[in-house]
């Protein structure tokens, strides 16, 4: 998992970003998260150990307390909070503690969605 920024999820989105209906070849999944939240810890191992299996999403881990610009940007209140979305869909967002079946399948259902979307 690489450590995003804002800036560098504007190189990513492009000016997508000025309409929040952002463009991806590949579907993105942030994981947000705090050094001192011993939750945040266990969720980034379920997403470390699976995320390997999921080559066509894009992952990435925002610490929340070196870049609260992305953070507010997505509306992120409460750790840890997963972000995963697609080309033009809605970010689906996952608070808290959740198990690996869970984490599975939200990549699926994304991965999924921006499948659909492309064949349109």
């Amino acid at each position: 998992m690489i450590e995003l920024t804002f800036e560098r999820f504007v190189e990513i989105v492009g000016s997508s970003v000025k309409t929040n209906n952002l463009r991806l070849e590949k579907p993105m999944m942030i994981n947000f998260y705090a050094s001192w939240c011993p939750v945040c810890q266990e969720v980034m191992e379920i997403v470390e150990k699976i995320e390997g299996e999921y080559e066509k999403v894009d992952s990435f881990k925002v610490d929340t307390d070196e870049d609260v610009i992305l953070s507010s940007f997505f509306g992120v209140v409460s750790l840890p909070t997963i972000v995963l979305f697609s080309n033009g869909e809605k970010p689906v967002l996952l608070k808290g503690r959740k198990s690996e079946g869970e984490l599975r399948k939200m990549f699926e259902d994304t991965i999924m969605k921006h499948e659909q979307a492309n064949l349109s």
